[in-house]
């Protein structure tokens, strides 16, 4: 009887308490390894985003002319701007969304005209493949076009004549704008606004009527675009 009852005893309390610890930290390691990871991943965007602008002059300074809206790149491009199109204007238009790009658009020709040229990394062995879209650390996309119209914070639109935009979760979002500018979704030369779906056209207005606006944790996704 008394081996039978030695082998039905329970966990102590210092066992649970123990057992309670482990799991607790082996939770808080995983939780702090997925923002050591998130946070790598905004810095990588920073990275991008100064990487992008950096090629958006070179080409200039190279060409004298906006990639995207070059209309004399046909020399190294596998398919130039189109006839009667409007390249030349130093806007970057087109055809599309700021993410979804129609191939011999400028909006698309944008990133054939800096792979061809070699100031961005990817294929372009196609000018469908040259002219796709980026991909940003949060399997995303960048994307380029003009700030006409575009994150309009009341009368104070975007200080810039071309933008390139990311979609983003909003807590990237929020890390993204303190390093790049000032930390706020309306004010600056980076903006965003709010979608519910990732890869969404920017909108005319950022926050209506705010000042000072932060990032929404709220909002599943933020398209956020920053000044060339």
């Amino acid at each position: 009887m008394k081996s039978l009852k030695n082998a039905q005893k329970g966990f102590t309390l210092v066992e649970i308490a123990i057992v309670l610890v482990i799991i607790g930290l082996l939770l808080g390691g995983v939780l702090r390894g997925q923002e050591l990871i998130d946070s790598g991943r905004s810095r990588q965007v920073v990275n991008d985003m100064n990487s992008i602008s950096a090629a958006y002059y070179a080409y200039q300074d190279r060409y004298r002319r906006v990639p995207g809206d070059d209309n004399a790149a046909h020399g190294f491009l596998n398919a130039p701007i189109a006839p009667g199109a409007t390249g030349g204007d130093g806007l970057i238009n087109g055809g599309g969304t700021v993410f979804t790009s129609t191939a011999g658009q400028e909006r698309g020709l944008f990133w054939g005209h800096l792979r061809n040229a070699g100031f961005v990394k990817g294929a372009t062995d196609s000018a469908a493949n040259a002219q796709r879209n980026a991909i940003n650390a949060f399997e995303q996309q960048y994307g380029a076009t003009l700030a006409t119209g575009i994150l309009v914070n009341g009368t104070s639109p975007i200080p810039s004549t071309n933008l390139i935009c990311v979609s983003v979760p909003p807590k990237a979002a929020q890390a993204i704008d303190s390093n790049l500018d000032d930390g706020l979704a309306n004010t600056g030369t980076v903006r965003g606004t709010a979608t519910a779906t990732p890869n969404t056209e920017p909108a005319a207005t950022v926050v209506a009527g705010a000042a000072g606006a932060p990032y929404n944790n709220a909002s599943p996704f933020y398209t956020m675009c920053k000044s060339l």
